[in-house]
């Protein structure tokens, strides 16, 4: 589950420039088009799940992933004989989908007992790179052991986004939020389409899903 802590300082793209954009020159529905522009900057950061502005974020987990591992446990009939451990293993790595992320804050675990231990960040690296990013155990480390509660029980605090302002988000990206704060405006009170073009400029950006 993802919590939004620290919301972004401005908007990618400014009132006056989505002003512009709308060919309007008054200032009698600023605010209405102040909240077209953060809800299309909203709806675009779903769509390509990443942020843009610069935002502080939390991931919370019920554990640590698992992924199968090969095995070479025997089977009879259709049961495995061994323990379950000979199947599953902790990954060493911890997804992070909301991207792009610029720094770990901090990893703590929470026990039974609800008392927080900071993992410490000299046991593991930040794979800003790849997509998703990844939290990466270092070589020959392993997770926190604490009995976890049962939910809850992992906070990954994060920063993420393009940047500070609206110049570090990708020109395509904020074109794509005039256009569709353009649309929003237009069909006030009508049925309400994301125009292909926004698809197209946004296409570059997503995240493809593993089949």
């Amino acid at each position: 589950m993802y919590e939004l802590k620290t919301g972004p300082a401005q908007e990618p793209v400014s009132v006056s420039d989505l002003k512009e954009y709308l060919r309007i020159d008054h200032s009698d529905e600023d605010d209405l088009i102040e909240s077209l522009g953060k809800s299309a900057r909203v709806w675009v950061e779903n769509h390509i799940t990443q942020y843009l502005i610069t935002q502080t974020w939390v991931l919370w987990l019920d554990f640590f992933p698992i992924q199968y591992k090969d095995s070479n446990a025997k089977w009879w009939d259709g049961i495995v004989d061994g323990s379950i451990s000979t199947l599953f293993q902790q990954q060493n790595y911890i997804p992070i989908e909301r991207g792009p992320v610029q720094s770990i804050t901090h990893l703590k675990t929470y026990d039974t007992e609800d008392t927080a231990t900071t993992f410490s960040s000299d046991y593991y690296i930040l794979n800003q790179y790849d997509r998703p990013a990844k939290i990466v155990l270092r070589q020959s480390q392993i997770w926190p052991t604490t009995n976890l509660r049962s939910s809850k029980g992992i906070e990954i605090e994060f920063v993420s986004g393009f940047g500070s302002t609206g110049t570090s988000v990708p020109e395509s990206i904020n074109q794509s939020i005039k256009h569709l704060t353009l649309e929003l405006y237009e069909k006030r009170g009508d049925e309400f389409k994301v125009p292909q073009s926004v698809f197209l400029l946004l296409e570059p950006y997503r995240r493809k899903k593993l089949a």
